[in-house]
């Protein structure tokens, strides 16, 4: 192979792929062996180099951390949490997502520090339907339930879409579906002041799709291959996708990201051409390129790209030689 840090990726990507959960103490146990045999057997190398991204893995679960608001949380105790979108239309309800800054049991004041995320339905009211980023709000512990698959009708199992995986995949295991008697709005603003500018931005431009493409469901669409917004897709418009192996079209990849320093990289392109404007253009494009990524969501893959772009810009604005694959690295 061209790169020692491609044969590490590979293995270590390896490991971060396989579907099976195994205790942690297990796995470094494994992986200390398997590094111990390596050193007289080199080629064993890549075996615990899988253990290692397996171990990434189990030690990343939202739910195995110890202040998950699941593990933590009794039925007699609020949830304070910070809404992380703002709330769009789905069927009866208004979705969003919300991060659990902590819980107050009954008969008390003070916030105990919990982790997670949660997948929130609200009463589709006007009083709702204006929050947005920030904005904090109390909801009964006993409105959380697991997310789970409805029963699939039979002929129709292979190959259909799982919400509850794909939930999974964003860190989501719990929703609420709450009435206004479960609502108690306790705070605005209260995110990171970069983060609320970002999100009005971004809540501008998903209107822009709105204003410009008048069918509903053609805009959804575009809101999730430009920007990642996939809350406006119906249910059986993914299921579609998954069955035709598809899915990830309607997701904001790398692709997305080369496309955008590709496009910026051409336009600055006079500006490349004088040698004392080359950390201008530098700055330009990698600027940009960030933005992007905040704007689609910051998802893992958007993250990689938008580091990977980073460091090929500067060495080539340096005069380095860059090597693709340890840029990915």
């Amino acid at each position: 192979m061209p790169s020692p840090l491609l044969r590490i990726l590979i293995c270590f990507i390896a490991g971060i792929l396989i579907p099976v959960e195994v205790p942690v103490l297990l796995l470094i146990m494994v992986a200390l062996v398997g590094f111990g045999l390596a050193i007289k057997w080199p080629r064993l190398m890549a075996i615990p180099l899988i253990i290692c991204g397996m171990l990434t893995v189990s030690l990343h679960r939202p739910y195995q951390q110890p202040d998950y608001f699941a593990r933590v949380s009794s039925t007699d105790a609020h949830l304070l949490i910070r809404l992380e979108q703002s709330p769009q239309h789905k069927g009866k309800h208004l979705r969003t997502v919300a991060e659990v800054l902590g819980r107050i049991p009954v008969k008390d004041t003070v916030v105990q520090r919990t982790s997670g995320r949660v997948l929130l339905y609200l009463p589709d009211s006007g009083i709702y339907a204006g929050l947005g980023y920030g904005d904090e709000l109390l909801i009964p512990a006993q409105r959380c339930h697991l997310i789970q698959d409805k029963k699939p009708v039979p002929g129709t199992a292979f190959n259909s879409f799982s919400f509850a995986r794909y939930c999974a995949g964003q860190e989501l295991y719990y929703s609420a579906f709450l009435k206004p008697r479960d609502i108690i709005i306790s705070g605005h603003n209260s995110g990171a002041i970069v983060q609320r500018w970002l999100h009005r931005l971004r809540i501008q431009w998903l209107a822009e799709f709105r204003k410009y493409i008048t069918d509903s469901r053609s805009a959804s669409f575009m809101q999730a291959l430009v920007l990642g917004e996939s809350s406006g897709l119906e249910r059986d418009l993914m299921s579609d996708y998954a069955i035709a192996g598809t899915l990830h079209v309607l997701s904001v990849s790398g692709m997305h990201v080369g496309i955008i320093a590709l496009m910026l990289g051409m336009v600055l392109m006079p500006i490349r051409r004088h040698q004392h404007l080359k950390w201008l253009w530098l700055g330009l494009i990698v600027s940009g390129v960030w933005m992007y990524a905040f704007l689609s969501g910051l998802s893992p893959a958007v993250i990689r790209s938008a580091l990977m772009l980073s460091f090929i810009f500067t060495g080539r604005t340096l005069g380095k030689a860059s090597n693709m694959y340890n840029a990915v690295y």
